[in-house]
């Protein structure tokens, strides 16, 4: 929107809005994202995302946090509801 935001408090070591950014693309762009990017891929779109290689892979959410429809009224509690909603 364009709109200014100048309540944002940065890490401890950033010291300021323009380090906070360069730090963080230097380490975006470094020899260990680049190495372990294709994992990171497995892990939120391929093979490790869901179903039993999740589970060896450690990479298990609540099911409410997977995107796609909710069938609202098939939920049990009101506060499922309630997360889903959000």
């Amino acid at each position: 929107t364009g709109e200014r935001v100048d309540d944002v408090l940065l890490p401890s070591y950033a010291k300021s809005a323009k380090d906070f950014l360069r730090k963080n693309r230097a380490a975006l762009e470094s020899d260990h994202c680049t190495t372990h990017l294709p994992k990171w891929i497995d892990l939120i779109f391929g093979v490790t995302s869901r179903g039993s290689r999740a589970k060896t892979a450690r990479n298990l959410f609540h099911p409410m946090s997977y995107l796609g429809p909710v069938d609202l009224d098939a939920l049990r509690s009101d506060e499922d509801k309630n997360r889903a909603e959000l």
